[in-house]
């Protein structure tokens, strides 16, 4: 699991099961890195897997989804690359809008808006721009 190949294919791997969801693959892969030994799982992935089990949260309707979220971008800000992190951060803003917080949701927007034009990244733009168009006010 230490391997950046390893590492990034798992991230890639279980960002596309969660936009396609594909739930089993998603456990599947949480069986990966939960069956590792704690000292051997980077701290990245660490990161990731407490965001993908935030994620799938959000997505049941769970009630501490939000915390579960929170924590998540904790362990992100300290351990994730920064276009992980504004992923992160976006997920969390999208819960923010459905849980009526769009002032919290705009702050993460913004944070994640900046990180995607410090990078260049138009993924990262164009899902910032969708999201402040279609559910923030102006």
């Amino acid at each position: 699991m230490g391997s950046d190949l390893i590492r990034w294919a798992w991230v890639t791997a279980a960002r596309a099961a969660y936009d396609l969801g594909e739930q089993d693959s998603i456990a599947e892969l949480l069986s990966l890195v939960d069956g590792e030994m704690p000292g051997r799982l980077p701290p990245m992935l660490r990161a990731e897997r407490d965001l993908v089990r935030a994620r799938m949260a959000m997505a049941a309707g769970t009630p501490d989804a939000g915390e579960q979220l929170d924590a998540a971008v904790v362990a992100m800000r300290a351990m994730s690359p920064p276009h992980l992190l504004a992923g992160g951060l976006l997920d969390r803003a999208e819960y923010l809008i459905g849980a009526g917080d769009v002032v919290a949701a705009a702050i993460d927007v913004a944070d994640a808006r900046a990180i995607g034009e410090r990078l260049r990244c138009r993924p990262l733009l164009d899902r910032a721009a969708a999201l402040s168009a279609d559910r923030l006010p102006v």
